[in-house]
């Protein structure tokens, strides 16, 4: 006799660890298509994986190379999805604490970077958007029981 064991769909999902992903372009700020950036953002279990390489222009190869940039949850501070009437020119406003850690990005403000997603990504966004919350949501609850165990008192609650 042979078992075969069937997971519920809600209980198997609770094994399964998902990275989100996103594609994505900062279009170039210049007629010429100078500094026009394509990449993936992805969300990691530590951390936000920021991907990026210049784009090739018309009579100019871009940078083969890709770059990457990896911002702890702890560093993000917010991501929100924005379109135009709901489905035109979707893009990702990510923003992090730290200006420093996108400021090699072209097309980047100081620690801002709107990044626009293809089409049809208004789901995936949504999805990405949720997960770093989460994960930002794990990192203060972190930060603030290892500040609880360190007061002496605390110790000894436990």
């Amino acid at each position: 006799m042979v078992a075969k064991w069937r997971l519920s769909p809600n209980l198997a999902a609770m094994f399964i660890v998902d990275d989100c992903s996103l594609s994505f372009e900062i279009p170039a700020r210049d007629s010429l298509g100078r500094d026009a950036v394509e990449g993936q953002i992805a969300g990691t279990q530590d951390r936000v994986l920021f991907t990026w390489r210049l784009k090739d222009r018309t009579f100019r190869k871009g940078d083969a190379d890709m770059k990457s940039v990896e911002i702890p949850y702890g560093k993000v501070e917010k991501v929100l999805f924005k379109a135009t009437l709901g489905f035109l020119n979707p893009r990702l406003i990510f923003d992090v604490i730290d200006a420093q850690l996108l400021a090699n990005v072209p097309g980047t403000d100081v620690g801002k970077a709107t990044l626009r997603l293809p089409p049809k990504s208004k789901e995936a966004a949504r999805k990405f958007i949720k997960m770093v919350e989460f994960k930002k949501t794990e990192e203060a609850v972190r930060i603030s029981r290892t500040r609880l165990l360190d007061i002496p008192e605390a110790g000894k609650l436990e």
